[in-house]
C-alpha cells in the first residue's frame, strides 16, 4: 500500500492495489461492482455513524474506468468527508481512498482522476 499525509492540511491518501488473478483464487468478485459491494459497502461505509453516500462512474487519466463514492458523516463524533475511488486497472483493481475536511472535497477529486499505473517492467 502508499500511504502519505498533509497534516497541516488535514489530507491523508491511501493506494491499494488486489491483483484480479488472487481475488479470483479466494472466490471474491474481480469485477468494479462486485468487489465495491463486498468490500466498500459492507465494511467501510457501515462504520461510519450517520452516513450519507454517494457513488458515480467516471473514466480518469489513462482511459481507467472507477467507480467512485463519497461518503459523509460522522466518526467518533467528528464529522468527516471521505472519497473511495474503485480503479479498474486491467490485471488489478486499486482502491483509493481519501479522506480531509469537507472544503477538500474539489481537491480530492482532481487528484484521485490523476492516477495513473505504472507497470513494472
Amino acid at each position: 500500500p502508499v500511504q502519505m499525509q498533509n497534516v497541516e492540511q488535514d489530507v491523508y491518501l491511501l493506494v491499494f492495489s488486489e491483483e484480479k488473478a488472487i481475488l479470483k483464487k479466494l472466490h471474491l468478485p474481480d469485477s468494479l461492482s462486485g468487489y465495491y459491494n463486498a468490500v466498500i459497502s459492507q465494511h467501510f461505509i457501515e462504520q461510519i455513524k450517520d452516513s450519507a453516500v454517494d457513488s458515480s462512474n467516471i473514466n480518469i487519466s489513462g482511459g481507467y474506468h472507477a467507480v467512485v463514492t463519497s461518503v459523509t458523516g460522522k466518526v467518533n463524533e467528528k464529522q468527516v468527508y471521505y472519497k473511495i475511488a474503485l480503479v479498474d486497472g486491467g490485471e488489478a483493481i486499486y482502491q483509493i481512498v481519501m479522506w480531509a475536511r469537507d472544503d477538500k472535497q474539489d481537491e480530492i477529486l482532481k487528484i484521485i482522476k490523476s492516477f495513473t499505473e505504472e507497470k513494472n517492467v
